[in-house]
């Protein structure tokens, strides 16, 4: 998978450090946005986002999913920016 290479390298004192990945980067960028998006989602289902958004039996299987699609938001940020450097 590709994943931009590295977002935030960087030298101290002789050591060199990789940072995060573009894809990284770029997924908690999104995260944010995607957790308000699934928010507002459940508040148009049943007009009480906060209980149901706290609701224990749900919350894993959201949070996973805001992940999956924060990362899919990265990908497809990195391919469109293959598209324009080609």
């Amino acid at each position: 998978m590709k994943d931009g290479g590295w977002a935030f390298p960087a030298a101290y004192q002789g050591h060199y450090f990789e940072g995060m990945t573009l894809r990284d980067y770029y997924e908690g960028q999104a995260l944010p946005e995607v957790m308000k998006a699934i928010r507002e989602f459940y508040y148009l289902i049943d007009g009480d986002a906060d209980s149901r958004w706290l609701n224990e039996n749900e919350i894993d299987k959201w949070l996973g999913r805001a992940a999956e699609l924060s990362y899919r938001q990265a990908d497809f940020v990195l391919a469109e920016r293959d598209k324009t450097s080609e």
